[in-house]
């Protein structure tokens, strides 16, 4: 058998009254904490309890489009290196094609070479920004 919850019933009202510059600056903060909801916020000042804040980082944030874009950038240049050497393959063997397609081939073969590693750079940059982020959310605990 379980027990019941006790419920708390709230029977008393605060107002106070906030300029729009104090309402959006306590909005802000609440907007950046872990709190749900804006009374348990309110709350926790009141009563002094600890307000664990995250945050965000704005480089990261503005990175993480741009690193995508350069994924997809690479991955066309690694398709359509491919899709020029599949043509050139399937043409009439000659010795300017020979010479143009074995430079290609290792050409390709640096290309994606670089492109690996390009890769790799960006994840790891994505990597090493998400845990300092994730280290700061977990060490931030401020108050009002």
């Amino acid at each position: 058998m379980y027990m019941k919850k006790e419920i708390k019933l709230k029977d008393h009202n605060l107002s106070v009254r906030l300029t729009e510059k104090e309402w959006k600056l306590l909005h802000d903060k609440w907007k950046a904490s872990t709190f749900r909801h804006f009374v348990d916020y309110i709350r926790a000042l009141i009563f002094h309890t600890p307000v664990v804040t995250t945050v965000r980082s704005r480089s990261l944030d503005e990175f993480l489009p741009v690193a995508g874009g350069i994924h997809e950038e690479l991955a066309w240049i690694r398709r359509d290196f491919t899709r020029v050497i599949k043509h050139l393959r399937e043409q009439p063997p000659n010795a300017e094609l020979t010479a143009s397609l074995a430079s290609l081939l290792s050409t390709q073969l640096l290309v994606d070479q670089h492109i690996d590693a390009i890769r790799q750079l960006i994840t790891k940059i994505y990597d090493d920004a998400r845990l300092v982020q994730e280290v700061r959310g977990h060490e931030v605990a401020d108050r009002l």
